[in-house]
Formats: C-alpha cells, sequence, structure tokens
C-alpha cells in the first residue's frame, strides 16, 4: 500500500509486514536506514525527517526487520531471484556454485548432487551482514501455475497450424530460397512435427536432461562479453556487419 508522503521517496508499504519497500530497489529498508538509502541510492529526492517519522506512526510502521528462513508465500515488494534449493535443508542460494559449497560444509556426510532443484527465493537486502540478506525460497502460486499452464495450451493450439511441417511442394519456384539452400522441408519431412517441437522446445524447471542450463548460458554469455575487450575492431566490424 502507499502513504501520501512515501510515495514522494518511492517507498511502499507491505501491509502484512508492516515494513517499507524502495520501490525502485525492490529491497526492504529499516526506518533508521531510510535517510542514508535516499541520499546513496536517489539522490534526486528530497528527504524530510520529520515527514517521514509521521508517516510511519500513522501507518505502524516497525523499526526491524523480521527474519524469514523457511519457505513462505511472496513477499509484496521485494525482487524475486532465480535460486536453487538445498535438499538437506532450507538454505536458498542463487549459483551452483555456492550450493556446491554449502553441501560440503554442511552436508559433507552425504554425497554430493549433481544438480539442485531449481526455485524462485527473496531477500530483505542485498548484500551486507546479518541475517536480512539471507534468501528464502518462495513458495509457488498453485493456482496461478495452473493459469499459466492453460494459457501456454491454448497457444500452443492454435499455433500447430503454423507450426505444423509441410511437404516440400513440386514446383521449386514456391520454396524460399533459403529453404532451397538449406534443405530443411526435404529433412524434416514425414517427421512428427511434436516430436521435433519437444527437441527444441525451452527446458521444463526440473527437466533432468537440461541440469543448469540457464548457468550455462550466463557462463557463456559473460565469457564472450569479456572477450569483446581483446579482440580487434576489424574482427568487431566484420561481427556487427549483416552477413559476419
Amino acid at each position: 500500500i502507499h502513504q501520501e508522503y512515501l510515495r514522494t521517496l518511492n517507498l511502499t508499504i507491505n501491509k502484512e509486514l508492516r515494513i517499507i519497500c524502495c520501490e525502485i530497489c525492490r529491497v526492504a529498508i529499516t526506518p533508521d536506514a531510510a535517510k542514508a538509502h535516499i541520499k546513496n541510492e536517489h539522490s534526486h529526492t528530497t528527504f524530510d525527517a520529520m515527514k517521514f517519522i509521521k508517516a510511519l506512526k500513522e501507518e505502524g510502521i516497525r523499526s526491524d526487520l523480521p527474519i524469514i528462513s523457511n519457505p513462505r508465500s511472496r513477499v509484496e515488494g521485494l525482487a524475486v531471484h532465480d535460486a536453487l534449493a538445498c535438499g538437506h535443508c532450507n538454505k536458498v542460494l542463487t549459483s551452483a556454485k555456492g550450493m556446491y559449497n554449502h553441501h560440503l560444509e554442511e552436508h559433507r556426510d552425504i554425497a554430493t548432487p549433481s544438480e539442485w532443484r531449481a526455485c524462485k527465493a527473496q531477500q530483505f537486502r542485498r548484500g551486507g551482514p546479518g541475517v536480512h540478506q539471507i534468501l528464502w525460497e518462495v513458495e509457488e502460486d498453485v493456482e496461478e501455475g495452473k493459469q499459466t499452464e492453460v494459457l501456454i495450451r491454448a497457444i500452443m493450439k492454435e499455433m500447430e497450424t503454423v507450426l505444423r511441417v509441410v511437404e516440400a511442394p513440386e514446383d521449386a519456384r514456391m520454396v524460399s530460397p533459403w529453404l532451397l539452400t538449406a534443405g530443411w522441408h526435404e529433412r524434416l519431412s514425414g517427421r512428427d512435427a511434436k516430436d521435433l517441437m519437444d527437441l527444441v522446445a525451452i527446458p521444463k524447471r526440473h527437466d533432468g536432461q537440461m541440469p543448469l542450463l540457464k548457468e550455462s548460458v550466463e557462463s557463456y554469455y559473460e565469457g564472450a562479453l569479456a572477450l569483446l575487450s581483446t579482440t580487434d575492431e576489424l574482427t568487431l566490424q566484420r561481427l556487427n556487419s549483416p552477413d559476419p
């Protein structure tokens, strides 16, 4: 919910926990840290201490942040992160490396898994000391998940006619030059469209065939970015051309 003055600071109130959150940074802020946060992160905003204190009293905002360690429903006002969940405790981390180290430290007597369950997570703040930067798992909204699944099915049904593999026409003039060069219409002729769609579909969250796909793609992406600074200008120009 919003309060008139807090809205001018881009702050919103979480009605359930009675805490304030920054709408821009998507983190929780304790009252004693609000002025510093506004000054350091949003210096264009003017902070009025008297109006701020009055707003806190009117809305009954707590002076500290609660401690959340168990999975729970999404906390409004906080960012939601992609994360991995430990299968032996409530620990949630955003990287496979971090989860691997956690397992070695806390569950060394148990065989290290090859992958961890993907989940969504939240935290009150990013970084810093104390327990409020620790992630907790966000329980999925079952009803929302069902609605999304129904919507996806409906869209896929509408696209069936578009995605259906078409037999190559006899007249080569009816085939695009790209297809004539690639020959995909000949390679795919007679194959089951659903099987082909499954091969190129985005992996499901718990797809055992594609563990840690997101982390792998991010690693390739970061590696490619790192090479840009050492790549000569001629090569960069060639890569940026319409036909590299």
